[in-house]
């Protein structure tokens, strides 16, 4: 599958950890909102990523904590932290 050529370190850990966090505040998987197959989150573009997952919710500290998860890792994979 092509998912597995995507980078682990641009692509697949910041998405996941993205996922993670919205998990954890039960903001996916509950009261009928949808779950996403890891095909489809690792598949999309970054765009549609950040529509869908990131910049959709009201509460900005939300938005401004999943961005941060989101971009963060490519910023520290960046710097070799």
């Amino acid at each position: 599958p092509a998912v597995l050529g995507y980078s682990l370190e641009k692509r697949t850990v910041p998405r996941c950890n993205v996922i993670k966090a919205l998990l954890s505040k039960g903001l996916l998987g509950k009261r009928g909102s949808e779950l996403y197959s890891l095909e489809y989150v690792l598949k999309i573009t970054d765009e549609v990523f950040v529509n869908r997952f990131v910049s959709k919710h009201d509460d900005k500290e939300l938005v401004a904590e999943l961005m941060a998860i989101f971009t963060g890792f490519n910023e520290l994979n960046r710097l070799g932290l």
